[in-house]
């Protein structure tokens, strides 16, 4: 009889550990941190077709995301996908490009990140409360908030911030802080 009691109490042992186990996964999935898969060379060459990264997703919790994070957020012309952008533009700056450089309150930007610049101008708009300007780092070759379809994404659509690529190996890095820096000075 003892050995069955202790057959037993090891088993729901083994039940509450996996238990824990399991609650702890979906906690630090659904609020803490997530794999997320790069489709699309939109980012290049900060991140190519199927690199793996994690994705912090209770970044912004505390505070606000800021010029130069990545995100990854829900694309507003179809909310079931998901883009990565790098934040340009945060509520209240006026963004413009001209001539293939990026003005944020009429100051330019270094963009050492660059694939090439881009091919095209982009009139000054002021960047709405609660919503964010994104780009992609390939300029040429990405869907962001030049077009109708993903616009000023509003910060409600934001699922967390790149931290790191971890697959494949070769390309392991941790994403460099690429906080605002002004070309000149105003």
């Amino acid at each position: 009889m003892d050995e069955t009691n202790s057959a037993i109490k090891e088993f729901f042992g083994w039940v509450l550990a996996i238990g824990v186990a399991i609650g702890v996964g979906l906690f630090m999935h659904i609020f803490v941190v997530e794999a997320f898969v790069v489709d699309g060379a939109s980012m290049e060459p900060t991140f190519h077709t199927n690199n793996r990264i994690v994705l912090w997703k209770s970044a912004y919790l505390f505070s606000e995301p800021r010029r130069g994070d990545v995100i990854v957020f829900r694309y507003p012309g179809d909310t079931s996908r998901d883009f990565i952008k790098r934040i340009i533009g945060t509520p209240g700056d006026t963004v413009e490009i001209r001539s293939g450089y990026v003005y944020v309150n009429g100051r330019e930007i270094k963009e050492d990140y660059l694939q090439s610049f881009p091919l095209y101008d982009f009139s000054a708009q002021k960047v709405p409360q609660g919503s964010y300007f994104v780009l992609g780092d390939n300029r040429n070759n990405s869907m962001d908030s030049r077009d109708k379809s993903v616009g000023f994404v509003p910060r409600t659509y934001i699922i967390g911030k790149a931290e790191l690529v971890f697959y494949p190996l070769n390309d392991f890095h941790i994403i460099r802080d690429q906080r605002y820096v002004f070309k000149g000075k105003k």
